[in-house]
């Protein structure tokens, strides 16, 4: 009877060593389980991340790519419009030059014409130095008191625009020039701006 309980315990315990074992592989088996979902998972999350990564990416290139290509758009714009402007630029002053030349053409012929006139209807013309157009009697008295007092002759004649002031007259136009070059160069007298006229008096027009 010993014996058999003997053995009776010796199967017991060999079935709940088997049960233990078991158990113990199960959890092992259980445990891998669980470790492989976990690994799956965070290879999917992975994945996931990487793929999002890409989409990122690939919108921050659409994204940089738009903003050339507006940048190039805009530049082409500004280009075209620089363009537009220099040409608009260019023919502004071949308009100016060309209604330059024609006023230009237009004063010397009416130039021209006075001057012809001129000589038509005065015949007894005295070469002069006009040293300036006074806007009124006390200026003009001012200037011709000046003048006489360098000893030049001074003769005045009132006109539409005031009165001018003229030294002379001169027997000729290169007489008339080497005054008037005297008359600029003095500084004491500030007239830079005489010229060389040709004048006939009032009493013989």
């Amino acid at each position: 009877a010993e014996a058999d309980k003997k053995a009776a315990d010796a199967k017991r315990q060999a079935e709940a060593d088997k049960k233990a074992t078991e158990a113990k592989r199960q959890a092992e088996a259980d445990k891998k389980a669980a470790d492989a979902k976990r690994q799956a998972e965070a290879d999917k999350k992975a994945t996931e991340a990487k793929r999002q990564a890409e989409a990122d990416k690939k919108a921050a290139e659409a994204k940089r790519q738009a903003e050339a290509d507006k940048k190039a758009a805009e530049a082409k714009r500004q280009a075209e419009a620089d363009k537009k402007a220099a040409e608009a630029k260019r023919q502004a002053e071949a308009d100016k030059k060309a209604s330059d030349a024609k006023r230009k053409a237009e004063a010397e012929k009416k130039a021209e014409a006075e001057k012809a006139r001129e000589l038509l209807e005065n015949g007894d013309k005295k070469w002069m130095v006009q040293v300036a157009l006074a806007a009124n009697q006390a200026n003009a008295d001012a200037v011709v008191s000046k003048l006489r007092a360098k000893g030049y002759k001074v003769t005045t004649s009132p006109t539409s625009k005031g009165i001018r002031i003229m030294v002379g007259p001169a027997k000729d136009r290169d007489t008339a020039d080497a005054a008037r070059k005297k008359i600029t160069s003095d500084s004491s007298l500030n007239m830079k701006s005489a010229w060389v006229i040709d004048w006939v008096p009032l009493d013989q027009r």
